[in-house]
């Protein structure tokens, strides 16, 4: 009967290391993308591009958290007219977490999922042209970076490429508070790599 109990805990055991292998407790993630600038600022801006890398630990068995680091830039698209313009682009450094929700429908190819996510982003507004209009001559103010706060919110899908490989895309708005009230939202558009 020892024998018995023996050998049936060291094939429980050989199972579950087996599974823990093949069930990894995290995935890392990059890519990179589009993104087109919303509201009012939107005229001021081309649109831009952006990359991630995050890693994902799970939590449950449809969720997950995500830790990242994004780089965002936006082109502007304001020349000095009338003694006023904007020269460079708006760089966005931002550090956050989110939840990830992927949902299990076993006939469908494609992984879909929402995401929810808050974080700090550092701010590097474009500097600020002024000409005077009578001499020409021009006066370049830059603007100091700012840490905001950050929210966002999307959805996505993934592809299975492989044992441990996935292709995703996913669709994100995204809002920055900004000094004064309001805030720089935008919609990033990522395609990249899960492993």
């Amino acid at each position: 009967m020892k024998k018995l109990v023996l050998t049936l805990t060291v094939i429980m055991l050989c199972a579950g290391l087996a599974s823990a292998q093949i069930s990894k407790p995290f995935n890392v993630y990059v890519g990179g993308g589009l993104g087109m600038v919303q509201g009012d600022v939107g005229t001021l801006y081309k649109t831009g591009y952006h990359g991630v890398a995050a890693v994902g630990f799970n939590a449950a068995p449809m969720i997950q958290f995500i830790g990242k680091v994004e780089y965002h830039s936006f082109g502007s698209d304001m020349a000095p007219t009338l003694g006023i313009g904007l020269d460079g682009s708006q760089r966005n450094l931002m550090f956050g977490g989110a939840a990830k929700l992927q949902p299990s429908l076993p006939a469908f190819p494609l992984k879909v999922y929402g995401l929810a996510g808050i974080g700090m982003a550092s701010v590097q507004a474009p500097d600020l042209v002024i000409v005077n209009l009578i001499t020409s001559e021009q006066v370049t103010i830059t603007p100091p970076s700012q840490s905001k706060m950050y929210f966002e919110i999307g959805a996505g899908a993934e592809l299975p490429a492989g044992p441990s490989l996935s292709m995703f895309a996913m669709v994100r708005y995204v809002s920055i508070s900004q000094e004064g009230g309001g805030s720089f939202n935008y919609i990033p558009i990522t395609v990249g790599l899960k492993f």
